[in-house]
């Protein structure tokens, strides 16, 4: 099974964790008169056979605050079994997708993002879901299924990310021509990644030798220092 590369995603789990204090105004039972006891013994004192998913991912969530991953994987694992068509079920993929980047499991991470997009599209993380996705299989090596997924994320979700992650592969594996499309379509948008897009560009430009192109990316106001120094370096060779 190929392992991730990179740094582990603790922060997606302390988001969850940070999340799970907020959940007591929203249940129906109180915690206090089972505080102290064991994990595993308050989740029994909560489950019965007539949970909700509703209420069963907050057990997980609970479990996976409290510190049992265990408790927290099967209880996702449940949601997922008993409810697979449901939207919890997509966000109980996601958390198992979480837990599994943080124990290297490239296969498990990606199936579970991908499954946590297809059922839970309306969620404000689906997107994300699936830009990750992306980035692990690009980790893996294979770098055209990384770019359907980042793809079909882009067309998906249009505001998001998933173009200027393809783009940033693409330069980052050394090959700025195929790179240059993704970032100029960035560049043309109204949207939040336009500069983002003309700095691609402007990167593309120099690795390919044409300063010139390459300043003219640039705005002004904006990348002063990278401007200079392209500018410096246009002058010189052109001595």
């Amino acid at each position: 099974m190929p392992e991730l590369k990179g740094g582990v995603h603790n922060e997606k789990l302390e988001s969850v964790r940070n999340g799970v204090r907020h959940l007591g105004a929203l249940l129906s039972w109180r915690l206090s008169p089972i505080i102290g006891l064991p994990v595993v013994a308050i989740a029994l004192l909560l489950s019965t056979p007539n949970d909700s998913e509703t209420i069963a991912m907050q057990r997980a969530n609970i479990a996976l605050y409290s510190g049992d991953i265990d408790l927290a994987e099967a209880t996702y694992a449940t949601v997922i079994e008993r409810w697979p068509s449901s939207v919890e079920s997509g966000v109980a993929h996601a958390r198992l997708a979480e837990l599994a980047v943080v124990d290297g499991e490239a296969n498990s991470a990606i199936e579970h993002y991908l499954a946590a997009e297809r059922l839970s599209p309306e969620s404000d993380e689906a997107s994300l879901w699936m830009i990750e996705a992306g980035q692990i299989i690009s980790s893996t090596g294979d770098k055209e299924r990384a770019r359907e997924v980042w793809l079909s994320a882009s067309a998906r979700y249009p505001e998001s990310s998933a173009i200027l992650n393809l783009a940033s592969d693409l330069l980052a594996s050394g090959d700025p021509s195929e790179a240059f499309e993704y970032f100029q379509e960035m560049a043309s948008s109204t949207g939040a990644y336009r500069e983002l897009g003309h700095l691609g560009l402007s990167i593309c430009y120099e690795r390919m030798g044409e300063l010139e192109s390459a300043v003219a990316e640039l705005d002004e106001e904006l990348w002063v220092e990278r401007r200079g120094r392209l500018i410096s370096r246009a002058t010189a060779s052109g001595r």
